[in-house]
């Protein structure tokens, strides 16, 4: 049989494969599925981070991400955003086309806006309601959480300072003070110059006190340094008193 005669589009492989019986592309129950899904018009699934779902017909061998963004989002483009095609939680190359990116037939590719010379938008919570595709929530989650992260860490960095200061002017030893604008942080976490003075009268006071104690009651001021509940700096000193008593008396040739 000519099997040339009858199918012109049959190569010689074929024909041979034919008059031998075996099977062939054109001999199958699903003639030439396997070979031509990928090369046929498909469609695929575009969703928005507020649900909205948009189909693009389209050949995942030869269409690049940036022809399926330029035609579907041209208002969103001409408004000035840049559009993001997402699978699997990852941006796609928009220079690269769906199979070069690993998307399979009928997937559903996420979408994000982003302003060019803002932060990304963030969709409100009632929008997440109005999600009908419940095998793609988790990737739509992994989207939301991406298009908020700059907004996060703003949010962070503004609460991470408010606690910084609030930590500073909790503090007993910093007490509460106007700030002006040009006066930093780290300019109100310096003590208070009368907290110095203060603490340099009562160091004084203490030398002071034991010495008077150690030079003028001598044995006495030992008596006290023993018994009494005096401040370490204070004990020391009614000794420096004593012992100085004892080498004035040692001088002038024993006790007046």
């Amino acid at each position: 049989m000519d099997y040339k005669k009858f199918q012109p589009e049959l190569n010689d492989t074929e024909v041979d494969d034919l008059e031998n019986g075996n099977e062939t592309s054109h001999t199958r129950s699903d003639p030439g599925i396997e070979e031509s899904t990928a090369k046929e018009a498909t469609k695929v699934i575009l969703m928005q981070t507020n649900g909205q779902r948009q189909e693009f017909e389209c050949s995942f061998e030869t269409t690049k991400i940036k022809e399926v963004t330029n035609k579907v989002f041209k208002q969103e483009i001409a408004n000035g955003k840049k559009v993001n095609i997402l699978f699997a939680g990852k941006i796609l190359d928009s220079e690269k086309t769906l199979t070069e990116c690993k998307v399979e037939n009928k997937f559903v590719l996420h979408v994000i806006f982003k302003n060019i010379n803002r932060t990304p938008q963030v969709c409100d919570e009632e929008d997440h309601k109005n999600v009908v595709d419940d095998e793609n929530e988790g990737e739509l989650d992994q989207i939301r959480n991406y298009a908020r992260f700059s907004e996060f860490l703003q949010r962070a960095a503004v609460i991470q300072q408010q606690i910084n200061d609030d930590r500073n002017m909790n503090n007993p030893r910093f007490p509460n003070r106007p700030r002006t604008d040009n006066q930093s942080i780290f300019d109100r976490a310096r003590p208070n110059s009368y907290m110095e003075e203060d603490e340099g009268s009562k160091c004084m006071k203490e030398v002071l006190v034991g010495l008077f104690v150690g030079f003028v009651f001598h044995w006495i001021g030992i008596l006290i340094m023993c018994f009494c509940n005096c401040p370490p700096r204070t004990r020391s000193c009614i000794f420096i008193g004593f012992v100085i008593r004892l080498l004035l008396q040692a001088s002038h040739g024993g006790p007046s």
